[in-house]
């Protein structure tokens, strides 16, 4: 089956990504736009917000829309925050972010998997499956407050969904 034009722009765009040492995502398939992506996230990197989807990997006019959020806290060290923070934000990188997930503190707790199943503690927004995304952009994480996150094990992130 031969490739689409679009489908050619991605692959070229995942392998130099690759080449560069800046691949941002364990799998791309060109074919369909579905994506995996998996980064390990600390409390300094929360702090200052982490790009896990970089714009360059979602094509102008399209939208990434999230199916499924998985995070691990991969220690005994529970998530706190000194102030105003009270969770992870999963955010297209917009300047007026469209939010697509949250994480709550209460949830990230010693060697604990947060689950979608779990709505108490990880909350996928409807616009993260019906609206998408702003077009254009990728998407990052952070702290939703004023970079006041002081300690927790190292969490990885998993996240599958599409660029439609």
């Amino acid at each position: 089956m031969a490739l689409s034009n679009e489908a050619r722009i991605r692959l070229v765009e995942a392998v130099t990504n690759q080449a560069l040492g800046t691949e941002i995502a364990d799998a791309i398939d060109v074919n369909d736009s579905r994506f995996r992506i998996s980064k390990t996230l600390t409390v300094a990197e929360s702090n200052a917000g982490k790009t896990l989807l970089a714009s360059t990997s979602v094509l102008m006019g399209k939208k990434v829309y999230i199916d499924n959020v998985q995070i691990a806290v991969g220690g005994a060290t529970a998530w706190s925050a000194t102030a105003s923070s009270t969770k992870l934000v999963i955010q297209d990188l917009n300047g007026t972010p469209v939010p697509l997930c949250d994480a709550t503190l209460a949830g990230m707790t010693g060697n604990n998997l947060l689950l979608l199943s779990d709505p108490t503690h990880l909350i996928l927004k409807a616009a993260a499956v019906t609206g998408g995304a702003n077009a254009g952009y990728g998407i990052t994480v952070r702290s939703d407050g004023t970079h006041d996150m002081v300690a927790g094990s190292t969490l990885t992130i998993v996240i599958t969904g599409r660029i439609l």
